[in-house]
């Protein structure tokens, strides 16, 4: 008998919010407040370590969620949350060398165990710092970092240490150093730091080996973990964004639209690993955001029918993988949670889920690994700040349908009411993206509704202000079939959001089967 969740509707604020709550409550008091690594609940509850993720992992990719959640949405971030996670992250650079350290065990004083996958994460936490904070130590280790790397890495030979760190754990390219792009891109967006565009550009010149220009997926040559192959993908499009490079920006483009369907499906889940016997519906919600990311950029700088992959990822993936529903956790017979509880701690986190549940069909373990609900918040805070835009000529661009409320527009969509509506506070322009899932002929709806229809999207000029525009648009129902490993999973949508989906007998589901 499986148990079907209680799956909100939230907009994209609620679930940051709650995500960023879930980071204040990950810190290990018996290990000077750095945070945990691991988390599970099935079979049995409990938080953990690892020692070659936790130190230098973690708090970089929380730091960065918390400072686009600032940034991005205006949300007030606690003081305290920030400052033990810099602490954490400082102190994985404390060791021999300025790279990200891990320590061997947990009783160990210093960090000096290095995995270059973990330079991402590194780099991450460094520019949040920069960029939320105008932390000036965060600046001069993202500075001591990114030439220590130059002296001793090359895309033509890899690393050459001078003198080996005792714990260096050899990386794949994609699954280590290329990772990092994204990042350092970020951090020269911050402060002008001319060297960490130029390592990310010989970083992406040895990556690009892997995402052959015909956008075929390269099988074993990519690593079997899935979210390296994907933040790398979504760095490259960062720095080809950056950089205004438009073949890099076709070759993220033709890897999108190919190699990619080796490992997601039409709703934005991927498989976590490609490793013989992995379980095939068996995701991680970062790999998602990764995907949505890179389609967010796709559709400004490319094709704006990619940002309807993105809202689609959003609506039938991210939103409803949040554990929210914490009701079938171990609780009191008054229903409430013991103090500390596992459940309690994680609720608001995103961890490992099938395309219809937190529990995939073949596993009896259910986990929210505390780095994902880093990720995933960036992630979300990333469409929020690029599902709609204003240019030069204050024309206000809706690039996916989504909630909007501030001082020139209020935007309400069908997901929530039965019309678009929108209500224009400021004398301007506006477009609107046609969706991918509208079934009519554009020019005909726009004839309709006064509106002009050019390039994808629907345009609109106020003439007074306020002024009201109402639209008819029904969201277009559709049947779908995820393609897995080892089964089809069929799923009914209507516009971008699911109405239900098959789950093959699984527990803890999203959704409603369909009819039978």
């Amino acid at each position: 008998m499986s148990c079907q969740l209680r799956v909100n509707t939230v907009d994209i604020r609620d679930a940051v919010q709650l995500g960023c709550q879930t980071m204040t409550r990950a810190f290990n008091r018996h290990d000077a407040d750095r945070p945990f690594f691991s988390a599970f609940v099935r079979p049995a509850a409990r938080l953990g370590w690892s020692s070659q993720y936790t130190d230098a992992h973690v708090p970089g990719r929380h730091l960065n969620a918390l400072a686009a959640a600032k940034t991005y949405l205006g949300l007030e971030i606690d003081d305290e949350t920030v400052r033990k996670h810099a602490d954490a992250l400082v102190f994985s650079y404390g060791g021999e060398i300025p790279l990200p350290l891990n320590r061997a065990s947990i009783k160990a004083g210093k960090p000096d165990v290095f995995l270059a996958h973990n330079l991402r994460e590194g780099f991450h936490g460094l520019n949040a710092l920069i960029l939320g904070y105008e932390d000036n130590q965060a600046f001069d280790l993202a500075r001591r970092s990114v030439d220590f790397i130059q002296k001793n890495w090359n895309p033509r030979s890899g690393w050459s240490f001078q003198e080996t760190p005792s714990g260096f754990i050899p990386n794949h390219v994609v699954s280590g150093i290329g990772r990092a792009i994204g990042p350092l891109v970020k951090i020269y967006a911050n402060s002008g730091h001319g060297p960490a565009l130029a390592l990310a550009q010989d970083i992406a010149a040895a990556a690009l080996e892997f995402f052959p220009e015909d956008g075929r997926y390269l099988g074993n040559r990519l690593g079997s973990h899935v979210h390296s192959i994907t933040s790398t993908l979504s760095s490259l499009a960062q720095l080809a964004e950056m950089t205004g490079d438009s073949g890099l920006m076709h070759r993220v483009a033709a890897f999108h639209d190919h190699g990619l369907w080796e490992i997601r499906d039409e709703v934005g889940w991927a498989i976590e690993s490609t490793r013989p016997g992995a379980n095939p519906d068996r995701g991680e919600v970062n790999t998602s955001g990764d995907i949505l990311e890179t389609a967010l950029i796709l559709g400004a700088q490319h094709d704006s029918a990619y940002y309807g992959d993105a809202e689609r990822i959003l609506r039938c993936h991210i939103l409803p993988s949040q554990l929210r529903d914490i009701s079938w956790s171990v609780a009191r017979e008054d229903g409430s949670l013991p103090s500390g509880s596992v459940f309690a701690r994680l609720q608001g986190a995103w961890g490992f889920p099938a395309p219809y549940g937190h529990e995939p069909v073949g596993l009896q373990s259910v986990q929210f690994n505390l780095d994902i609900v880093g990720g995933t918040v960036a992630s979300l805070c990333e469409f929020s700040r690029r599902s709609s835009s204003r240019d030069g000529e204050n024309r206000v661009w809706l690039n996916c349908l989504t909630d909007l409320d501030d001082e020139a527009i209020r935007v309400r969509t069908p997901y929530t009411q039965d019309s678009l509506s929108i209500l224009l506070k400021e004398q301007g322009a506006l477009a609107i993206r046609v969706p991918n899932w509208f079934a009519g002929d554009p020019a005909a709806y726009a004839d309709r509704n006064n509106l002009m229809y050019a390039d994808g999207y629907w345009h609109f000029e106020s003439t007074v202000v306020p002024q009201l525009l109402e639209l008819p648009l029904t969201l277009e129902p559709q049947s779908i079939v995820l393609r897995h490993k080892t089964r089809d999973i069929r799923a009914i949508l209507t516009g971008d959001s699911v109405v239900s989906m098959e789950n093959h007998g699984a527990d803890l589901t999203f959704f409603a089967a369909p009819a039978s």
